[in-house]
């Protein structure tokens, strides 16, 4: 029996609707769990660098990092995505075409990259000097001809385990990397050097668990593909322009410095992927499969807003707290302080936002809204930021406002009352906490209190405040009292 829009269905449909939405409950443990150990490095690894390496060392490794990512899906044009939204199963060709069109696109911009520089250079914003250096790095994204595919079999196969697993190896080769080179005295080099081998590896782990066809350079098969997933194939290359080029037009912007407190601002406030990433991640395939069932849809959206948002507003309270703490230990990060501020509560409260009504607005009505989403927010934040240059790096807060604005107000205008998360009291418990602690803190600011209790007392309250934090001292002593009771 089918299911129409908005309606339950019959049995058969409701009990694949609820395992589903098992299997995604399961899954967004798991994906919590990796971003938890993928920021945990990244935070160490920020740390440990913030002493031997300037803002213009870490303005360097995110417009070379960006240039790399644009580069990279240049080669795939966001068809590993498109095949992964499909419903229908890719083919043994269509796989064997990807790796071909990536190998092919892929030589071919190692080779305009040998003769015309300036393209592998973030368009100017790298000095001439790295461009043998860039010029390797790139060559490695000849690996993704057997990485890319081997992730599409993985992520249909709802193989949430190894996806983690490859994601984190990723993020600890990468970071191990660099710290190693830091204390090297040789960071700049070590950019290039890591983002290559990283990426190798990365690829090489996800086709030895997920192997498929040679490359073919046949690439008939993908037509089909292009013309049944095109809004998705142009939703990817915005996402992938705003993700990865933003630093590149900062630092093309305000220069390498301004585009190193950015990316310190950034990396920062993405430390909060793991409190509403790992929701997003697991109910994106979840509810392409719930699509027919509507209720199904807003249950999941309502688990996402209530589960996410009750982990990331504590989580981003201690984040703002503890900044000034980092400025004052290290002056010469001080610049950032601000900056970052006001990224992590932008990034936090829209950010939850947007996890939870993007996986059903998607479901529901395809590609228009994955365009509008990400086009929506490349579109105001690259704006802002050239309208913001002449008055200077300060202003840039504006501009990382309109960014994660404009997309809830997009998925608002692309979805209906029937799959949008329902505001549960729990919700509006938190994100009212979130405020009067968030005033707490500016208040203390005012009053020059203290910096240890301007970064200690909001925290301890946003905990306290938050149910599930709250019942969580009870939750744990009836746990102990049950095991001492079974012993």
């Amino acid at each position: 029996m089918t299911a129409t829009p908005g309606q339950g269905g019959g049995t058969d449909v409701r009990a694949e609707s609820a395992a589903i939405l098992e299997r995604a409950r399961t899954g967004t443990r798991l994906m919590t769990m990796r971003g938890a150990a993928m920021r945990f490095i990244s935070v160490g690894a920020n740390l440990l660098l913030l002493v031997p390496v300037s803002p213009s060392e870490l303005g360097l490794l995110a417009v070379a990092r960006g240039t790399f990512s644009l580069l990279q899906y240049v080669a795939e044009l966001g068809i590993g995505k498109a095949l992964v939204r499909r419903p229908e199963a890719p083919t043994a060709r269509e796989y064997a075409a990807l790796a071909g069109l990536q190998l092919l696109v892929g030589s071919l911009i190692v080779v305009v990259g040998f003769y015309w520089s300036r393209p592998i250079l973030g368009f100017g914003s790298l000095d001439q000097r790295w461009h043998l250096p860039m010029l390797g790095t790139v060559a490695t994204m000849l690996s993704l001809a057997f990485g890319t595919g081997a992730r599409v079999r993985l992520e249909r196969a709802l193989a949430y385990e190894r996806l983690a697993i490859v994601d984190v190896f990723n993020v600890l080769a990468l970071n191990v990397g660099l710290v190693i080179f830091a204390l090297l005295q040789q960071f700049s080099i070590g950019v290039f050097v890591i983002l290559g081998v990283a990426t190798v590896a990365a690829n090489a782990l996800l086709y030895a668990w997920a192997p498929g066809p040679v490359p073919s350079l046949d690439l008939r098969p993908l037509a089909g593909v292009a013309r049944q997933s095109s809004g998705f194939l142009v939703a990817s290359t915005l996402q992938i322009l705003r993700e990865q080029g933003t630093p590149v037009v900062v630092g093309s912007l305000f220069g390498l410095p301004v585009a190193g407190l950015y990316s310190f601002a950034e990396r920062v406030a993405q430390v909060l992927n793991i409190t509403f990433d790992g929701f997003r991640n697991a109910a994106v395939p979840a509810a392409a499969r719930l699509a027919h069932d509507w209720a199904g849809l807003r249950a999941l959206a309502t688990r996402t807003l209530a589960g996410s948002l009750s982990l990331t507003a504590p989580a981003a309270i201690i984040a703002v707290c503890a900044l000034p703490v980092l400025g004052a230990a290290v002056p010469r990060w001080s610049a950032a302080i601000p900056l970052t501020q006001w990224y992590v509560v932008a990034y936090a409260f829209f950010g939850v936002v947007v996890a939870s009504m993007e996986p059903a607005a998607v479901a529901v009505r395809g590609a228009q809204a994955a365009v509008i989403e990400q086009g929506s927010a490349l579109l105001a934040g690259w704006v802002t930021f050239a309208a913001v240059r002449p008055l200077g790096a300060e202003y840039l807060p504006l501009a990382v406002a309109a960014m994660y604005v404009a997309p809830v107000l997009a998925l608002r205008l692309v979805t209906t009352d029937p799959i949008r998360p329902e505001v549960t009291r729990e919700v509006t418990h938190t994100a009212a906490a979130f405020v009067a602690c968030l005033t707490l803190y500016l208040a203390l600011r005012l009053l020059s209190a203290p910096l240890l209790l301007t970064a200690t007392l909001p925290p301890l309250v946003m905990l306290a405040a938050v149910p599930r934090f709250r019942r969580m001292p009870r939750q744990l002593a009836l746990q102990w009292v049950r095991r001492r009771q079974r012993a």
